[in-house]
This record gives C-alpha cells, sequence and structure tokens, in this order.
C-alpha cells in the first residue's frame, strides 16, 4: 500500500507544485550565476572563445535571457507553477501541471534529439564532396549503395516523416513545434531538419516502397509542406543565411523546395540565391587565403629560425635528442654531426669497369667533347689497352690527341645527389680514363642556415680529398654576412646570390692561374665553366614555375646545357637525362650523398611533392614528358630567334673600355619582346645586369620618340645608361663610371702632387705642368689649349681617356728663386665655377670622374705676387697644367 493510501497522509500538492517551480527556478538561477561569473573571469584568449561559444549557443537557442525566459515560461503555462494562489483552481491541479511541465521538458529533449539526428546523418557523416556521392546524389549505376541507403533512411526516419507530413491535429504538432516554434527553441535548425525529412527524406523512402499504395502522405502534399517550411527559413532567418552564419550545404539544400516546385518564380528565386551565396563564398575563400598566407609566412619564419639554430621544442623533447646540451651559462651547444646523421647513402668501393656503359658516363664525356675537352689517346682502360678504342666503342665522339689542351671544369658540389655524381664521374676520367690533363676544382657555399651545415661542408671536402684522391680541389665559403630568418627574405637572396657568383669568379680565376695563363687576352678567351647538376625533371619543374613568374615564351627552361649567368659560364651536362639514372649510378657505383632537406612547405617541395603528382594523375605519365619537350621546344626557338634577330643585334654592340654602345636606329621599331630578349643578350654578355620590364618599355618610348633628346636614362640603379640624339645608347660600366652615390671615389680637397700618378679605382690621375717656354712663347697656344673640351664626344669619352688643361696659381720659393704652381686638388666643380675646359660638358661626367682643379681656397687670394730677384721686381704667373685621366683597367667582360 502507498503511503498516500493511507489516511491522513494526503500528499499536499500545492507544496509538490510549489517545490518543482521552486527547484527548476533555482537551477536556472546557479547556472546562470556560474555562466556570468566564468565569463567575468576569463582573460583575453579565453573571452574571445568564450564568445564564440556563446554566439553558437545564442544561435541555437537564443540569449541567455530569452532561453530563461523562454523555459520559464514553458514551465509556468500552468497558472499554479506561478503560485499556489495565483489561480482559483483546487491543489489537486498541481499533480497534473507538473507532471505536464515534465512532459514539456521531455518533449523539448526529445525534439532537439530528432532535429540533431537528421542533420548529422545528413551533413554530419562525411566531408560534402564525400557526402555528393555517398549520400545526395548517389549514381544511377551504383543500385545496391543506393537501396542500402533508401533502407537506411526508411528504418530511421519514416515515422518521422510521418509526424511532420500528418494532418490530424495532434501529430501535426510537430511541424508547429520545429517550424512555428513560437517560444524560439528550435531556431533555423528546426525548419532545416524539416526541410530536409519533407524534401530529400521523402523521396529515398517513397522510392524503396516504389510508389506503392502504403500510410505515407502524397508526394505533392510533402513538398508543399516543405516549400512552406523554406519560406519559413528564409523570412525568418534571412540574416543568418545571408552573413554566413548557417552552413554552405544546409543552406543549398533548403532551396531545393523552390528547385523541385519547378516554376520560373521559384527557379529565378534560386538563381539569384545562388550568385549571391557565390559572392559570399569568394569572400570566404578570399579570408581563408589570407589567413592561410599569414600561417605559412609564420611557419616559414619560424622553420627558418629553427633549422638556423638548432632549436627544438625542449618542453616536448627534452631527453630525446642527444645534439643539445646546454654549457653553464644556459647558452645551447650542438654537438658534432656524425655521417650518418647527414648521409643518405654511404661510399663504397665499387667496379667502376660498367661505368663506361653507363648512361651518366657516356653523358658527360659527350658533353665535355663538346665543349672541346678530350682525353689523351694513350690513356689505359680499365681492361688494358687503349682508353682509346674504348671510348670511340662507347661513345663515338671525337678522341683526343695525345698532348691534349689542357682545360679546367669547376664542380658547384652541394652534396645533393646530383652534384656528388657528377663529381664522382670528372674524378674517374681524370684518374682513369685519360684526362690526367684536366683541372678540376669543387666549390661548396655553406649558408650557415642549419645546425647540420658546417658538418655537410666538413664532409664534401673529406670526400674529395679522400675517397677522390685529391683528383678534385676543394674550395669551400660560408656565408656569414646574412641569415635566413634574420635578414629580409628578398634581400637575403639577393646578397646570398651575389656571395655565390663572385665565388664563382673567384675559383675560375684560380682555374685559370692553374693552367698557366697570364695574359689578359688568354685569361679571356679561356672558358672555364661551372658545373651545375640539373637535370630533365628540374625542367619540367621550371616550365611550371617560370610560366607562373611571368617569363617569355624563350625562357620557359630557365636553363641550357651551357648558358652565360653574370659573367659566368654555366654548364649542365645532366639536363637530358632522368633523375632516375643519377640515383642508378650513385648506388651503384658508391657514390654518396646527403639527405634531401628540401622543406615541404617550400615552394619548390610543395611544387615537386604535391603539384606534379597531381598534374601527373590528371593528364596521364605522358604529361611529364610534354613538359621537358616544351622546355626543350622552348630552347629552340629562342635559338632560331637568336640565329635570326638577336644574334645581329648583338654583333653590332660596339665594345668599348668605359661600356657598350648600342646602335638603335635600325631596331627601334621592333616589337616590346624584341628589345626584352636583345638587352638582356647583350647586357648578360658582359656581366651586367638586365632592366627591368618596366625600364624596357621606357628605354622603348625613348628611342622610338621622332624627335631624340640627349639624355640619362632611368634604367638601372648601379649603371649609367646615356641616349644621344643620333638614337646611339651609350651604356657605362659601373667600375669606371659608379653610377650610385654609394659608390662614388669620395677624394674631395685631397691633393696631388706634380708629375706623380695616383691611382683611383681603375683610372690613372695625373698632373704635369707644361715649360715656361711653351706658355711663354705662345699666349695664344694656351688660351686653345684651356679652351681646349675635357670630353670631345661621348664615343671618345668610351676610349677611356680624358684630358684638359687649367692654370695653377704660384707661390715663390725662396731657396730656389722660382715660383711654383701649388697643387691641384680632387674636387667636385659647380656649374660656376668649373674650367673652362668643362665649361661645356655634360655635369653627371664631370662629377663621377676623379677631377683635378684648383683648392677653393686659393681661387682669388691673390697669390700672383711681386718680389724683388736681384734688385729686379718680377710678377709670379700661373702656370699651365695638363692633367690626364686614363682608365688602366674596366669591369665588364670577364677575364
Amino acid at each position: 500500500m502507498s503511503m498516500y493510501s493511507q489516511a491522513g497522509s494526503q500528499p499536499n500538492h500545492t507544496t509538490v507544485g510549489s517545490s518543482t517551480a521552486t527547484s527548476a527556478t533555482a537551477v536556472i538561477a546557479v547556472f546562470f550565476f556560474v555562466y556570468r561569473y566564468w565569463k567575468s573571469r576569463l582573460d583575453n584568449d579565453d573571452r574571445a572563445n568564450a564568445n564564440r561559444l556563446s554566439l553558437f549557443w545564442e544561435h541555437v537557442f537564443g540569449t541567455p535571457g530569452s532561453v530563461m525566459d523562454r523555459i520559464r515560461g514553458s514551465l509556468v503555462k500552468s497558472p499554479s507553477i506561478a503560485g499556489p494562489n495565483s489561480t482559483g483552481r483546487n491543489s489537486g491541479d498541481s499533480s497534473s501541471d507538473c507532471d505536464g511541465n515534465n512532459r514539456k521538458l521531455q518533449e523539448i529533449r526529445n525534439n532537439h534529439s530528432a532535429i540533431q539526428s537528421v542533420l548529422h546523418y545528413w551533413f554530419g557523416q562525411h566531408p560534402p564532396e564525400k557526402s555528393q556521392k555517398m549520400l545526395w546524389m548517389i549514381a544511377a549505376s551504383s543500385k545496391e549503395h543506393r537501396q542500402k541507403v533508401d533502407s537506411d533512411i526508411v528504418t530511421r526516419f519514416e515515422r518521422l516523416l510521418g509526424e511532420l507530413a500528418s494532418s490530424t491535429a495532434h501529430d501535426a504538432t510537430r511541424w508547429q513545434q520545429w517550424c512555428l516554434d513560437p517560444d524560439g527553441i528550435y531556431g533555423a535548425r528546426g525548419k532545416i531538419a524539416a526541410i530536409i525529412v519533407l524534401d530529400q527524406f521523402s523521396r529515398h523512402i517513397l522510392r524503396h516502397y516504389d510508389n506503392s499504395d502504403n500510410h505515407l502522405p502524397t508526394k505533392e502534399c510533402v513538398d508543399q509542406l516543405a516549400l512552406k517550411t523554406a519560406e519559413l527559413l528564409i523570412k525568418e532567418h534571412s540574416v543568418e543565411l545571408e552573413h554566413g552564419m548557417i552552413p554552405l550545404p544546409m543552406r543549398v539544400f533548403a532551396l531545393m523546395p523552390y528547385r523541385h516546385a519547378s516554376t520560373m518564380e521559384s527557379v529565378k528565386y534560386v538563381q539569384r540565391t545562388v550568385e549571391e551565396m557565390a559572392a559570399l563564398e569568394e569572400q570566404n575563400a578570399a579570408m581563408v587565403g589570407r589567413f592561410r598566407k599569414a600561417t605559412n609566412r609564420r611557419l616559414a619564419v619560424l622553420q627558418d629560425e629553427e633549422r638556423r639554430t638548432g632549436k627544438i621544442d625542449t618542453e616536448n623533447t627534452a631527453g630525446k635528442n642527444e645534439n643539445i646540451s646546454a654549457d653553464d651559462d644556459g647558452k645551447d651547444q650542438r654537438k658534432q654531426f656524425s655521417d650518418d646523421d647527414i648521409l643518405e647513402t654511404f661510399p663504397f668501393h665499387a667496379d667502376m669497369a660498367p661505368t663506361l656503359r653507363h648512361p651518366i658516363h657516356k653523358t658527360m664525356v659527350q658533353f665535355l667533347t663538346e665543349q672541346g675537352i678530350h682525353p689523351a689517346n694513350d690513356a689505359p682502360n680499365q681492361k688494358g689497352g687503349t682508353r682509346s678504342a674504348e671510348v670511340g666503342k662507347n661513345t663515338n665522339i671525337e678522341i683526343g690527341t695525345s698532348s691534349p689542351q689542357k682545360g679546367a671544369i669547376i664542380v658547384s658540389l652541394s652534396g645533393g645527389v646530383d652534384s656528388m655524381v657528377i663529381a664522382a664521374v670528372l674524378a674517374h676520367l681524370k684518374r682513369s680514363c685519360g684526362y690526367g690533363h684536366l683541372t678540376i676544382l669543387a666549390v661548396h657555399i655553406d649558408y650557415a642556415n642549419r645546425p647540420e651545415s658546417g658538418a655537410e661542408a666538413d664532409y664534401v671536402r673529406r670526400y674529395c680529398e679522400d675517397h677522390l684522391d685529391n683528383a678534385i680541389d676543394f674550395y669551400c665559403r660560408r656565408i656569414g654576412e646574412v641569415t635566413r630568418g634574420i635578414t629580409a627574405r628578398d634581400e637575403y637572396e639577393r646578397i646570398a646570390r651575389e656571395i655565390r657568383y663572385d665565388f664563382y669568379r673567384d675559383t675560375v680565376a684560380r682555374a685559370k692561374d692553374a693552367m698557366g695563363l697570364h695574359s689578359k687576352e688568354e685569361r679571356r678567351n679561356k672558358i672555364v665553366g661551372v658545373m651545375l647538376g640539373h637535370h630533365r625533371g628540374d625542367l619540367r619543374e621550371n616550365v611550371l614555375s617560370n610560366a607562373h613568374k611571368g617569363c617569355g615564351p624563350l625562357d620557359l627552361s630557365g636553363m641550357t646545357g651551357v648558358s652565360k649567368n653574370d659573367g659566368i659560364t654555366v654548364f649542365r651536362p645532366l639536363l637530358p637525362l632522368e633523375k632516375s639514372f643519377v640515383f642508378d649510378y650513385a648506388h651503384k657505383f658508391g657514390v654518396p650523398y646527403y639527405k634531401d632537406t628540401t622543406p615541404l612547405w617550400s615552394t619548390r617541395g610543395k611544387l615537386r611533392n604535391k603539384l606534379l603528382p597531381l598534374l601527373e594523375e590528371i593528364y596521364g605519365d605522358g604529361s611529364m614528358n610534354n613538359l621537358s619537350n616544351l622546355a626543350a621546344e622552348s630552347d629552340e626557338c629562342r635559338t632560331l630567334m637568336n640565329k635570326s634577330m638577336i644574334a645581329p643585334f648583338v654583333k653590332s654592340v660596339v665594345h668599348k673600355p668605359m661600356g657598350l654602345i648600342l646602335d638603335t636606329t635600325a631596331w627601334k621599331d621592333q616589337p616590346l619582346f624584341f628589345w626584352k630578349v636583345a638587352l638582356r643578350e647583350a647586357l648578360h654578355s658582359v656581366g651586367l645586369g638586365m632592366f627591368s620590364d618596366k625600364s624596357v618599355i621606357e628605354f622603348l618610348k625613348r628611342i622610338q620618340t621622332k624627335k631624340l633628346k640627349a639624355a640619362w636614362l632611368q634604367c638601372r640603379k648601379d649603371y649609367g645608361v646615356y641616349l644621344q640624339e643620333n638614337g646611339q645608347v651609350f651604356v657605362l660600366y659601373p667600375s669606371s663610371f659608379p653610377w650610385s652615390k654609394k659608390d662614388a671615389y669620395g677624394l674631395d680637397e685631397q691633393a696631388l702632387e706634380y708629375e706623380t700618378d695616383r691611382l683611383v679605382g681603375p683610372w690613372k690621375v695625373r698632373s704635369e705642368v707644361v715649360s715656361a717656354a711653351s706658355f711663354e712663347e705662345s699666349s695664344e697656344l694656351s688660351s686653345s689649349l684651356l679652351e681646349k673640351r675635357a670630353v670631345q664626344s661621348m664615343d671618345a669619352f668610351m676610349e677611356g681617356n680624358v684630358e684638359y688643361f687649367i692654370t695653377a696659381p704660384t707661390r715663390f720659393d725662396k731657396e730656389s728663386g722660382n715660383a711654383i704652381p701649388i697643387p691641384l686638388v680632387f674636387r667636385q666643380f659647380s656649374k660656376a665655377d668649373r674650367p673652362r675646359a668643362w665649361k661645356s660638358c655634360d655635369l653627371r661626367i664631370q662629377s663621377t670622374l676623379p677631377v683635378l682643379g684648383n683648392d677653393k681656397d686659393m681661387v682669388g687670394s691673390g697669390l700672383i705676387e711681386e718680389v724683388e730677384v736681384n734688385g729686379e721686381k718680377q710678377t709670379h704667373t700661373e702656370r699651365l697644367i695638363r692633367v690626364s685621366i686614363s682608365l688602366m683597367d674596366h669591369g665588364g667582360e670577364e677575364e
């Protein structure tokens, strides 16, 4: 027997109802107290996360205040919840009110669970791309899978469809709760879930029953209700839709009822909305792009710093890395890296006889032959006899003489497999294949950006000395002037490249010294190339990279077997071969090489590991050959254009000690593309940098003007370019004509004694006193000498010889009894006080050269004076001085 059945133990329904209301209110109050206290205690970062979380819950349920009001309102719809005396009903009604409120809460929970179940099934199982194939648009050919999905939807959601689409008053409550939502509890999610059930699940369910007689409402009825729901969603949640607060897949399916309505008006509405969605997605994509770029930039900086310093996250890796230790000052100390740390494969001694038949060996020998480097014909081969027969048999190349001409090759030895194989082949040729007369030098650049870079530099040195038996002379240059991750990226790349090419130039000079070349003509005519390890695969990467960098159709490959960069001749002997041949040679003949340290996040890493494999997957295996062929055809077009147009132009360029003279009159009507190629060829041939695209356009405008005006052109910051009225363009070497102010000679006010030479850069400056007899005998002659122009013409100036005459004041020397001219000084003249010889000359030339003149303090100071000599008064006149400025050397063509 229950306790309520006992006499005098009737339950106090008013008390029960009051305590229920009080408990509910207390729970809500505690919840919001904790919530507000939590928000007040957040720091900035946590507050941002909390705000995002709050927005999410407000989107689902509304603001905390409105949620509280709704739940309280739902609970107190029965007057008894508001208080025991608020209605006239008896206490017995309170029990039913309590049960009703419990049912209300359970109903809310059930609805939320059902809505979540629908949305998760349709949107939460897979990413959109996979859902498109597996759920949303199942191909007709996948009949079995489609039937499985239909059956699954029937099992899960058939009853829910019936409840939402029912016409009975009781069952229709489900649709009213989700969609009309008078308390705003379910928001847009309720309407979207209803649309999915009515518009999408209904089609799967009807298809499952094959449109046979069943208890379900008709398709037309369901579609009408789905359209009504979609209209409600757009009407009540337009801001959320337009501002992207509702995910794109949900928004797309919310439009489906309009499209299924198949009226002109409804479909046009969908079309307009799709354009709005596309515009919104473009904004989202731009935002993601900016965020990705900023994140990648931050990661690149961190990775550069980590690789440079060798630092690691000590919190996460303490005790795991043996290469890190701390000294007494707490600074990280890097232990020596072993060969095992840096090498991908180790060297071993192999039978070298098969190398003669290897494509790498044949290609290298063929390349050397094309450069005029031949073996001696009496070199022993691997099997006895002479090397000549073996070379002829395997390579079909010209056999050298017994006393071949000396040659030299430089290998840019990074330690990667390509350069290491080149070094190994050259060393083998020198030791065993008749190339003993060949001087081989290896250069290694230690960029000092990674902890192991020093160990790598040391290993390639030891490899040349020990494993290659000193067949190759090794030189290393460590770059300490700039550091990746600290120096600005563009500045770092520029300076590092300058250092690398200066090192190449120094090594070329060493090679020519080793060959016994001493005269300038011999050194200038002898080509010593720097070998790089580029192969056929690099051509493909360059085609894609150069196309996106804006290179022209003649420069897609960016590399040829022989080229000239910044005055350095570059050889790429492996360019015809795939990298697989390089690996094969290394693995068969014991050539070690470093681990590939190209970062996956770098441009080259992404190109090599992601983009190229993706293109090959899309376009097939032959696509990679097509890219390589495109590079080759680009080079062929370049050769054709060079032969027919560029070579004649370059041949017309006049080389002078001071620079180049370009006659533009015969070529001025050629298009911009011609000038880009022609100028680059002419300038690079003497080691000068190319104009920017903008400067080429301005250059072309100036030379195509009908009435030319002489002027200095702003083409480069590091060297001068002068246009003459007749269309000739003068390009001056910066070594003899420093264009940048920072390179000026800076000799102001320094004196030069007469009859002495002073070297200023490449110039020899001398001042001489013209004999008194000559001066006194002919004042007319002296006047004509003073009027003689220092620079007769630009053509004459380009020869590098400047001569002019100037008068110098004198002082009386009592010991000798003679008037002695006061030494001239290096100075800059103003337009007003410059000597007559410079009056009509270009100011820029006068201000750039190391020019001599009278000390400004001596001019007009009354130094011409009368003195008594042997009882006679004599006037000490000015003396005529000849100044010569002669160019001793220039920095154009390499030696």
